[in-house]
């Protein structure tokens, strides 16, 4: 065998990054790019005002700390961050399998990276359409409408 049966090196590319992990938090995770962050309920939030503080380490290796309005996400306009803020208050990752709601179109999203959570999952839909994947097709789709009925219930449109 190529490797001598020794286990292939896999790149680390969060080398020296801190890993910002939390029992108990909304959300607790990050991505291929290096960010790595918690959510939980920052101090004020109420039910009326869902306030989420986000705290952890970006893609570049620095420090973040940011408080989200979930009321306030525009879904045509967010970051990966606030984007799961409105996932985890809603439990919508947990409804769909307990896996992630988020598209892989957007889930390796910088910090600051802005995206548009429906075209997302219109490509992802129109990608695995090309390639036969019926059952992810039916995944992204049911995902999209959970979104799309959030969101109407919610009065954003």
């Amino acid at each position: 065998s190529p490797n001598n049966g020794k286990a292939a090196k896999v790149p680390d590319h969060s080398a020296g990054h801190k890993l910002y992990l939390k029992k108990g938090a909304l959300y607790s995770g990050g991505n291929g790019t290096g960010l790595s962050y918690y959510l939980e309920y920052a101090e004020g939030s109420t039910k009326e005002n869902p306030l989420v503080t986000a705290k952890g380490v970006d893609e570049n290796g620095d420090e973040f700390e940011k408080t989200i309005s979930v009321n306030d996400i525009d879904p045509e306009n967010a970051t990966i961050v606030e984007l799961q803020s409105l996932a985890s208050h809603y439990g919508i990752g947990e409804r769909i399998l307990g896996l992630s709601s988020l598209p892989a179109e957007i889930r390796n999203s910088g910090l600051t990276d802005r995206v548009n959570l429906f075209k997302a999952f219109d490509k992802g839909i129109k990608d695995y359409q090309t390639v036969g994947r019926h059952d992810l097709v039916a995944l992204y789709k049911r995902n999209y409408h959970t979104y799309l009925e959030l969101f109407e219930n919610l009065g954003i449109e």
